[in-house]
């Protein structure tokens, strides 16, 4: 009975069945840490000189969205033409306009276009070199951020359009834009005297910290 071949032949198939799950697990396992986060940073240690700064930005923006309606030839822009009673809050430029697309692996972002990005107080347009998207405030649903390569995108989804899209740019620029952003949600909601008085709490309690520092 010839049987030692063929037992050869058994030993070699299982030893490849063996080597193609480790194979296969090593993959997996190497999927999974592509898609794990990375660490985040701890917050930088707070100081006198960091809470002066914070008490500065919120204070300006508390004297800029009180009298916003005062403010358009500072941001005047020929870009977009504005509507009735809708008026500009910042200018961003160089900026890239993002869609979210979902696959398989998850979220790939896609820059479709550079450009620029207008933020009112009715809503945001981005005006690039061959697209121009439009983000109405009463119909955005949120607006987060997330960091992509070297820049962050801020999504802003709205109710009326299954895609995604957002705006990427340096993180300095995103966050100015985003707190300039959410004073034009609040406008746009009626809420914009609340957003002032959050502010105002919001300063009152910086002034606070800085006490506690024996400023």
């Amino acid at each position: 009975m010839n049987w030692v071949p063929n037992v050869v032949v058994l030993l070699i198939i299982v030893w490849l069945v063996r080597r193609s799950r480790k194979r296969v697990k090593a993959s997996s396992m190497s999927k999974q840490k592509s898609k794990q986060k990375p660490k985040l940073k701890p917050p930088p240690i707070r100081d006198m000189a960091m809470i002066d700064s914070e008490i500065t930005m919120v204070t300006d923006e508390i004297d800029f969205f009180s009298t916003y309606k005062d403010h358009d030839a500072e941001h005047a822009t020929d870009s977009i033409v504005l509507q009735q009673d809708e008026h500009l809050l910042a200018t961003l430029s160089v900026v890239g306009l993002i869609e979210n697309n979902q696959t398989e692996d998850g979220a790939e972002p896609e820059l479709l276009d550079e450009g620029e990005f207008i933020v009112t107080t009715v809503r945001g347009v981005f005006v690039g070199k061959s697209v121009t998207h439009d983000f109405q405030w009463s119909k955005l649903v949120s607006h987060k951020t997330e960091p992509l390569m070297n820049n962050v995108v801020l999504y802003l989804p709205v109710s009326n359009r299954q895609k995604i899209y957002g705006i990427a740019a340096d993180s300095a620029g995103i966050a100015n834009m985003q707190r300039r952003l959410a004073f034009g949600v609040a406008v746009a909601l009626g809420r914009n005297e609340q957003h002032v008085e959050r502010l105002l709490a919001e300063r009152e309690k910086l002034n606070k910290e800085k006490q506690q520092f024996g400023g």
